[in-house]
């Protein structure tokens, strides 16, 4: 009975973790760093869900393990589709702010990059809800081939390669405001 209660306590935290991350997420536009973190969240509620349900007839049990599979089968391909983006972290001058740049590819086709600042350690805040992108497939904040001026600890100008055709590069201007 104590090992019951144990998992019944272990995923009522996991579940009030995952709907926390969730309204952060929707509400205030907080992300967590990592995208593995919600992946493991996610599998590890449907393991103790497991654990704690534990139905009397065997028919119910074996459609129990069914649906567990297949709702592991659907978080790893959500995982995998939002999986994790290469992220560059840029400190501001008196190391006040640090952007963090997520840059991702999609479909080998196009790079695009979001804006975030980073927050409490784990957490990062979308800064701009546009997109930024490269044009093709590169990742010039990975590849370190950018350029920014801090204007104050608060405001940054970035510089990046824009391809708009497959012989044409030209530097794309970025001005971000942090708060």
């Amino acid at each position: 009975m104590k090992a019951k209660k144990g998992y019944s306590l272990i995923l009522i935290i996991l579940i009030i973790s995952r709907v926390t991350v969730f309204y952060l997420e929707t509400a205030h536009n907080y992300y967590l760093i990592t995208a593995s973190i919600v992946f493991l969240i996610n599998a590890l509620i449907l393991i103790f869900l497991k654990l704690h349900i534990k139905p009397k007839s065997s028919i119910l049990n074996v459609l129990l393990y069914i649906i567990m599979i297949i709702l592991l089968f659907i978080n790893f391909f959500i995982y995998i589709f939002t999986a994790e983006s290469a992220n560059t972290y840029i400190q501001s001058p008196q190391k006040t702010n640090t952007l963090v740049i997520s840059e991702k590819q999609m479909l080998a086709a196009a790079t695009y990059t979001t804006i975030y600042e980073r927050k409490l350690l784990i957490f990062k805040k979308k800064i701009s809800d546009e997109d930024i992108g490269t044009g093709d497939a590169s990742m010039p904040f990975q590849d370190s081939h950018y350029k920014i001026n801090w204007l104050s600890e608060n405001e940054v100008e970035m510089y990046y390669p824009y391809r708009s055709n497959v012989h044409e590069s030209k530097w794309r201007y970025v001005k971000i405001n942090i708060r």
